[in-house]
């Protein structure tokens, strides 16, 4: 495990294509990043509110009375590498000593304690700095904050360890928190859909759809027909690795395709439009 220090570039979508001796770019539509539900006071929310049933949870539902203090934590997902379509699970807890602490509901820092945060943020919606309202939290306690997550393609955990630090006033920034991955190398995954029709525009169905990875280090093979309506689709295509595709039918000329596909952005799952004609050789 190490400290992440690296951010990610991402690049526009790329199809680099070979069809007929001809350069093809292919676009794709973006998936829109889902909306989850938090569990604790959030002071910032996603561009998209939530619904009743996703309202985050007051202070007083916490089984702690009072606005608490504000805690301040710089997060940027881009450069920390989390997935912006996935959720960052966050709890803090109260570390004051309960033999000393006006407050008999504060529980300690320890296995079973109650956090007096809680919540499931989805990561597109925070905000730099994240800021969360700690209720029963008074200036000159100490909290503990945890937090997980994982970076696109769910290929490393992203964590924040179990942290303490001392509310020295309100809001707090949290400057010296640190998170920390692995390196395992991720190859992403795409689904590639299309059509396939005669030079008449006619959708051609039972057309043999092959496609396989042209990178010796990275295997992929599927093969699939079309339907009724000259439609198909290819799953678990590794991104950014040449893919040759064969068209073929019994009694039109076969098609040979090649491509690497990149996504446009962190939400992007699927390329559409990867459409084919094939012409009857009489």
């Amino acid at each position: 495990m190490k400290t992440l220090v690296k951010s990610l570039l991402w690049m526009p979508l790329l199809a680099l294509c070979a069809c007929s001796g001809q350069n093809i770019l292919v676009t794709a539509e973006p998936t829109p990043a889902p909306f989850g539900s938090a569990q604790g006071t959030l002071l910032q929310t996603s561009p998209t509110p939530p619904s009743p049933a996703q309202a985050v949870l007051t202070g007083a539902q916490n089984g702690v009375a009072g606005p608490g203090t504000v805690l301040q934590i710089p997060f940027s997902s881009t450069a920390l590498g989390f997935d912006a379509a996935s959720k960052l699970t966050i709890q803090v807890y109260n570390c004051t000593n309960t033999a000393t602490a006006a407050d008999s509901s504060i529980k300690a820092c320890a296995p079973g304690a109650k956090p007096v945060y809680s919540a499931e943020l989805p990561v597109a919606g925070i905000q730099d700095p994240l800021q969360l309202s700690l209720p029963g939290v008074k200036v000159g306690e100490t909290v503990e904050f945890s937090g997980s997550g994982h970076d696109r393609g769910n290929c490393n955990p992203i964590t924040a360890a179990p942290q303490r630090v001392k509310i020295t006033e309100s809001p707090l920034l949290w400057k010296e928190l640190k998170w920390q991955t692995t390196d395992k190398i991720c190859i992403l995954k795409l689904k590639l859909s299309g059509k396939v029709t005669d030079t008449n525009q006619q959708p051609l169905a039972l057309v043999q759809i092959e496609a396989r990875s042209r990178d010796s280090n990275t295997a992929y093979a599927q093969t699939t027909e079309t339907q009724v309506d000259g439609s198909f689709s290819l799953s678990d295509v590794p991104q950014g690795i040449p893919i040759e595709i064969k068209i073929s039918k019994r009694g039109y000329l076969p098609k040979n395709f090649s491509a690497s596909f990149l996504p446009t952005n962190f939400n992007q799952t699927e390329v559409k439009g990867l459409d084919f004609a094939l012409s009857d050789p009489n």
